[in-house]
């Protein structure tokens, strides 16, 4: 196929995709709270203690993996999870993880599915400047707004709670 020819195919196959869509919008980011939620380091939001806080019970089974992997970031796209209900898909997980572990020490710690999907980190070390903090509430709202915004609703909240903490929870309901 010469050059020309590839290009075309190239060409014909971008315009029956659908159009990228609109970037969500970001909630506002509103006032430095005075005091963030308190977190309780002594019972992380772990998978199973998530579902008994809000489920009402904890989970009938609990699996514990060894996933054939050097790199613990592709833990996700082993199992193939993600890539419902607004979760994303696993090669987004990964470089999510990549970046996060790269940056902020975080490891995976849990990952659980059921009538809700969970996913939590521990991270050694946390965002310690506002704008490191707000950065990083950006992302986290784009990657799991259901979770970023929970009980928060704007970023310099949600910021505030992420500053020093030692735990990241995500969730995402079936």
């Amino acid at each position: 196929m010469t050059t020309w020819a590839a290009k075309r195919a190239v060409s014909e196959v971008l315009r029956t995709l659908p159009p990228i869509p609109d970037e969500p919008e970001l909630p506002p980011i509103g006032q430095w709270p005075d005091e963030p939620f308190p977190e309780d380091e002594s019972v992380p939001h772990l998978s199973g203690a998530f579902h008994h806080k809000y489920s009402g019970g904890g989970p009938e089974k609990v699996y514990i993996a060894l996933v054939p992997t050097e790199d613990w970031t592709t833990v996700p796209a082993h199992f193939r999870w993600g890539a419902f209900q607004g979760c994303p898909a696993p090669e987004f997980h990964v470089a999510a993880l990549r970046s996060w572990r790269d940056r902020f020490g975080a490891v995976l710690v849990a990952i659980s599915s059921g009538r809700l999907a969970a996913l939590d980190l521990r991270v050694s070390r946390p965002p310690q400047s506002r704008e490191e903090a707000l950065n990083l509430a950006r992302e986290h709202y784009l990657y799991c707004a259901e979770t970023a915004g929970e009980g928060i609703w704007t970023l310099s909240n949600s910021a505030a709670n992420l500053q020093g903490k030692s735990w990241w929870h995500f969730v995402w309901d079936l």
